[in-house]
C-alpha cells in the first residue's frame, strides 16, 4: 500500500458520494423534472446544472485514477493470467474520460451534439468492459478480490451489460428510467470494486 493508492480509493469513495448527493439534490432543485421522462443529462442544462456536471466530471477523474491505478498493479506475468481484467480496466480508464467529456458538455444549445456523443461513446464502452469484467471474475482465481467479491463483481457487471444492451439496442423500453438503472448500478459496481480490490490487497484502506 502506497499513499497513491491510499488517495485514489478515498477519492473514488468520496466522488461516488458526492455523485449521488448531487444528483439528488439537483433533481429536487429542478423545476418539474420528470423522472421517468427525463435523460439524467438534462439536469445539467438546468439552473442547477453544475451541481450534476461537477459530478459527472469529478467521477470520471476518479474512476480513470481508480482504473488506471488497477491497470498498474498487473505484475507482467500476470498480465495473460487477468488478459480480461486487465482490458476491462483498459477500458474502465476511458470510460473515465469519456465521463469527463459527458460533464464537461452541457446537452443542449451548441454543445449538445458533443456531449451526445461522449454519452452514447461511455454506454457503449460501459457494455464492452463490463462483459470483459464478466468474463474475467469469472476465470480468475480466487485470490485475485476474493471468493465472495468476485463473484458478487460477476455477477453486478453482468446486471450492466444487459441492461447496458437492453437500453441501446431495445427502443422500445423507458429509455429514461432504464439510464437511471445502469447509472446507479454502475455506481454500486465501483464502490464494492473499489473496496474490494484494495482491501483484499492491504494496498489501500480508509484509514481509522
Amino acid at each position: 500500500m502506497t499513499r497513491w493508492h491510499q488517495t485514489v480509493c478515498v477519492f473514488t469513495f468520496i466522488s461516488l458520494i458526492y455523485f449521488l448527493l448531487a444528483t439528488t439534490l439537483a433533481m429536487a432543485l429542478y423545476p418539474g423534472y420528470d423522472f421517468f421522462g427525463q435523460f439524467l443529462s438534462a439536469l445539467g442544462a438546468s439552473q442547477w446544472g453544475f451541481l450534476f456536471n461537477s459530478a459527472v466530471i469529478v467521477i470520471g477523474i476518479s474512476t480513470s485514477l481508480l482504473y488506471g491505478t488497477i491497470v498498474s498493479q498487473f505484475a507482467q506475468e500476470s498480465i495473460k493470467t487477468y488478459r480480461f481484467l486487465f482490458v476491462a480496466s483498459l477500458l474502465g480508464f476511458l470510460s473515465g474520460i469519456l465521463l469527463i467529456g459527458v460533464g464537461s458538455f452541457v446537452a443542449s444549445g451548441k454543445t449538445s451534439d458533443i456531449h451526445d456523443f461522449f454519452a452514447i461513446a461511455f454506454f457503449l464502452d460501459l457494455l464492452l468492459f463490463m462483459s470483459l469484467f464478466l468474463i474475467g471474475f469469472i476465470r480468475t482465481p480466487e485470490s485475485f478480490v476474493g471468493y465472495k467479491s468476485r463473484h458478487g463483481l460477476a455477477f453486478t457487471s453482468a446486471i450492466i451489460s444487459l441492461s447496458t444492451a437492453i437500453g441501446l439496442f431495445i427502443p422500445s423500453v423507458n429509455q429514461y428510467l432504464m439510464q437511471k438503472i445502469i447509472v446507479f448500478l454502475y455506481v454500486v459496481f465501483v464502490f464494492w470494486l473499489d473496496y474490494a480490490f484494495f482491501s483484499h490487497h492491504k494496498r489501500c484502506f480508509l484509514p481509522s
